[in-house]
């Protein structure tokens, strides 16, 4: 009778292996971040190992820790596309994590490719509806786990109470503000008495009278206040020429007077207004922006500009077609910008924050136009947000051609560009984002340059 032979070689199995490789990278990734890494050797019931945060500068290790649980694979990841994938988690991992007051991330990687992915699971559980479900949703683009997300580690684990600071990593970029300076407006402002209270008054009577006037004047007080010059013949339908004096603009730019201040920042108003309609933009009340106007054809309209490095273009008008009905136009997009004139350190400078008009023939508003824009803002980061600035800027400073004079009311110089020595993450910045921040500034206040 033969006896049965029993195998009696140790094996490893090879998801043993791929483990340990996916913990090997992340310690290698903690390591380069300059942080402490410990694998949990013994007694693991839902975490593989911890991240101690170290002061990178002096060396000091501050007892805050963030556990880590490693999941690795070498093969594709669950519903995984070009953009993202998801991890099914055990509702015993789940509720272990969260039965805590330590923070953990889970850490699902591909160590062939050296791909490794984070997500903090008490802040992302939160959510019932996720906790019902199980299921961690991964977007490449924002959860790479690498060197990058030391100060997001540290925001979890060290107390907002400790005064520890991380800086930013050392590297020299110019920073693009919104702010363009203004470099010339009218010098003088005449003002003189006037039996016109209403705007409408005055376009009637200039009607009445076959005037073209300009638009550069503010009524208040039974006055009108213009920069231009009100005992020129025409204005006499207007004003008593007989009380018309002048002044120094900077009477009215640089006052302390907030009423002062606020007539003056109304007349630059209406000098945007009147220097944009030469190049085929305007104010709208109903939008509230500034926004190019449809061409007549109703076809794309281009605007060709120098960018920060090269030539380009980019559509400011065009329609786009519906996705449902084939050969129809569902709507219109305009390129727009909210203007606001903000004096700094007595230098005037206009505030530019692009947005877009969808109008469903190039002149009323789109059914959907408020779902539309809210969608565009939902993706444009800010390299986009960045070109429709330099864009606008471009607009804004547009030279004199053979058939139109230099527009002289105002004029602008350029972008404030400030130098920093450090770079700001884009994903740090938009996820402590402070709405409160972009409330909006009340016209012609006073502020540091910092400040804003």
């Amino acid at each position: 009778m033969s006896k049965k032979r029993h195998n009696t070689k140790k094996t490893l199995p090879s998801k043993q292996v791929i483990g340990q490789q996916g913990i090997n990278l992340i310690e290698k990734i903690v390591l380069d971040m300059g942080q402490v890494w410990r694998s949990t050797d013994v007694h693991d019931t839902g975490v593989d190992g911890e991240i101690e945060i170290r002061q990178p500068q002096t060396g000091e290790v501050l007892n805050c820790i963030v556990k880590v649980q490693s999941k690795a694979t070498s093969k594709p990841f669950t519903a995984e596309t070009d953009t993202g994938f998801e991890y099914v988690c055990r509702q015993k991992d789940v509720d272990y994590w969260l039965g805590g007051n330590v923070p953990v991330v889970l850490i699902v990687s591909r160590p062939k490719s050296e791909e490794a992915y984070w997500i903090h699971v008490n802040e992302y559980f939160k959510d019932s509806q996720r906790r019902k479900a199980l299921r961690v949703f991964f977007d490449k683009s924002k959860h790479g786990f690498n060197q990058d997300c030391l100060e997001a580690l540290a925001t979890l684990a060290v107390p907002e109470d400790s005064g520890v600071y991380f800086p930013p990593p050392k590297r020299e970029e110019i920073l693009y503000t919104n702010l363009l300076e203004v470099e010339r407006y009218s010098p003088s402002i005449y003002v003189a008495e006037t039996d016109l209270r209403k705007s409408e008054w005055f376009w009637a009577r200039a009607k009445e009278n076959d005037l073209k006037m300009p638009n550069e004047w503010v009524l208040r007080d039974k006055s009108i206040l213009s920069f231009h010059d009100l005992r020129e013949d025409d204005w006499a339908r207007f004003c008593d020429r007989g009380t018309v004096e002048e002044f120094d603009t900077d009477e009215w730019a640089l006052s302390d007077d907030g009423d002062k201040r606020r007539m003056f920042v109304e007349l630059l108003n209406r000098c945007l207004d009147t220097r944009l309609r030469r190049h085929g933009c305007s104010y709208s009340k109903k939008y509230d922006c500034y926004h190019i106007w449809a061409t007549k054809n109703l076809k794309s309209k281009q605007f060709r500009y120098r960018s920060h490095k090269q030539r380009t273009s980019r559509e400011v008008f065009g329609p786009y077609k519906s996705k449902a009905v084939e050969g129809r136009i569902a709507y219109y997009r305009h390129s727009a910008f909210e203007g606001y004139f903000l004096r700094v350190d007595n230098k005037w400078y206009l505030e530019i924050n692009p947005t877009y008009v969808f109008t469903s023939d190039g002149y009323n508003t789109s059914k959907y136009a408020a779902e539309r824009l809210s969608g565009i803002k939902r993706m444009e980061l800010n390299e986009a947000v960045r070109g429709q600035v330099i864009m606008w800027y471009r607009f804004l400073t547009q030279k004199s051609t053979l058939f139109r004079s230099e527009y002289e009311m105002l004029r602008f110089r350029r972008l404030v560009l400030l130098n920093t020595d450090c770079s700001i993450k884009d994903e740090i910045w938009l996820a402590r984002k402070d709405p409160d921040a972009e409330a909006r500034l009340e016209d012609g206040c006073e502020m540091e340059l910092f400040d804003l």
